[in-house]
């Protein structure tokens, strides 16, 4: 069955190398880079390749944000030169405030 994922990748800075590279390059899922932000896909490899992407071009990073099937299962990973940076979503509510209580309409 598997585990479904809404992938968004960004990166900075933009060239038209990259950008070339990406629309005429498939992911392991075989689609092009680009279109890789409009859809929830299987996708487990992911950290493996974009290190790999990342490798290609070294002074770029790249960001790939996941939001997962699970309620809360959202994280941002960092690319660059083939490394990674996880970062896992901190969700927080505001604290009681009565100053903000108002009639229910």
């Amino acid at each position: 069955m598997g585990y479904y994922t809404r992938y968004e990748l960004t990166y900075s800075p933009e060239n038209a190398v990259l950008q070339e590279y990406l629309e005429h390059t498939d992911f392991s899922y075989g689609v092009p880079w680009t279109q890789l932000n409009y859809e929830e896909i299987k996708w487990y490899e992911h950290d493996q390749e974009m290190a790999a992407l990342s490798k290609l071009f070294p002074t770029t990073v790249f960001c790939l944000h996941g939001s997962g099937e699970e309620p809360g299962d959202l994280w941002g990973t960092y690319y660059q030169d083939g490394k990674m940076q996880k970062c896992p979503a901190h969700i927080v509510y505001d604290p009681f405030d009565p100053a903000k209580l108002k009639d229910v309409q």
